[in-house]
């Protein structure tokens, strides 16, 4: 069995206002499939809820992207992860994988 990602389709995606759950003033990491801990961006606040529901994260508190291009230019050591939601109808994770562009 591989553990290489599955390729997908290259899709542009909008950082700028998504949240981040904040627990004991750190990010929350959620240990991702091939990927490990992650830090994951949620769109809605409802996706975020409802993640964290199917985790079972409480005391958490929700920070959100100023700036998504400063964001992914801030040296952060984990894979980052956005659009994450649970998907109810077969209990599973979604999310899109950012591939921050090279600065230098």
């Amino acid at each position: 069995m591989s553990n290489d990602l599955k390729v997908g389709k290259l899709k542009e995606v909008k950082l700028t206002g998504q949240l981040i759950p904040f627990r004991n003033g750190q990010p929350v990491l959620i240990d991702l499939p091939k990927l490990g801990p992650s830090l994951a961006l949620f769109k809605t606040i409802n996706d975020l809820q409802l993640y964290m529901q199917a985790i079972g994260v409480t005391g958490y508190t929700v920070k959100h992207v100023d700036d998504g291009t400063e964001f992914l230019t801030s040296n952060i050591p984990y894979p980052i992860v956005c659009d994450m939601r649970y998907d109810t109808t077969d209990g599973k994770s979604k999310w899109v994988l950012v591939m921050p562009l090279k600065t230098s």
